[in-house]
């Protein structure tokens, strides 16, 4: 098997594996975020989002998208926070008190 089979064969299984799981996203619970999110816009709400390791990651990524992807002329703006983008604070409250502070403090 040559080496450029062996990496199309891993990019097949990959995909094959996103579809599945895709597929299986419980469509119901996607959808009340959604409404969520879009309750918290019309109201002129704040959104947090957190996350852990990499799903800090993830949180500031979609900071980012609903901060400025969701920009529609005439309507209000996201007013979006990742609370883990502010990793000196994160880490004062670690340290000086307990990981599980970072959060809610």
């Amino acid at each position: 098997m040559s080496k450029s089979k062996s990496i199309a064969d891993t990019i097949r299984t990959y995909t094959k594996e996103v579809s599945a799981t895709l597929a299986q996203l419980p469509i119901g619970s996607v959808q009340q975020i959604v409404e969520t999110l879009e309750a918290a816009l019309v109201n002129n709400k704040q959104v947090f989002l957190i996350g852990n390791g990499g799903s800090a990651a993830t949180a500031s990524h979609f900071a980012c998208d609903l901060a400025k992807s969701t920009i529609t002329p005439g309507r209000p703006r996201f007013k979006v926070i990742p609370l883990t983008d502010n990793m000196p604070l994160l880490s004062a409250w670690a340290n000086d008190t307990a990981y599980e502070n970072v959060f809610s403090e």
